[in-house]
């Protein structure tokens, strides 16, 4: 399995980390069990607060526009992923000791702990001034 960045040829999220970086599961699910990839209901959690609670609907792409543009640069496998990142509403830093998790409906819900050998700490709060620029963006409103 290969994982895919669709906005990025090279991905700076994906250099210099190791296994335990950008997690999948609890399993992979095929197109035919997924009634409508176009409308699923996205939720996250960080340590019980939720934080994400969006439908796939909100994206700035869709999935039929990211695998377009995925197979344009690249031959697409069996077993592929495409990741195609957040809505930014909610988008706040996680930390040693925090438990996220993510759930589609329908299709699953994947837990991890976060483990940070530095122990490093930031404010715990939610990150207003990049959700409002997104949300403008969508809206048509200059930054």
């Amino acid at each position: 399995m290969r994982l895919l960045d669709a906005r990025h040829a090279r991905s700076p999220a994906l250099r210099g980390q190791d296994d335990t970086f950008a997690p999948l599961g609890p399993w992979i699910t095929t197109a035919d069990e997924v009634p409508d990839v176009a409308r699923l209901p996205i939720r996250l959690w960080v340590n019980g607060e939720i934080r994400h609670d969006y439908s796939t609907a909100d994206a700035e792409y869709g999935a039929d526009r990211l695998v377009a543009f995925a197979s344009s640069v690249l031959t697409l496998e069996p077993g592929d992923v495409i990741a195609c990142g957040t809505n930014h509403q909610g988008i706040g830093p996680i930390q040693d000791g925090d438990q996220v998790e993510m759930e589609i409906e329908g299709l699953g819900r994947l837990t991890v702990g976060v483990r940070d050998p530095l122990k490093r700490n930031w404010p715990r709060k939610i990150d207003r001034g990049m959700a409002d620029r997104v949300l403008k963006r969508r809206q048509g409103v200059p930054a």
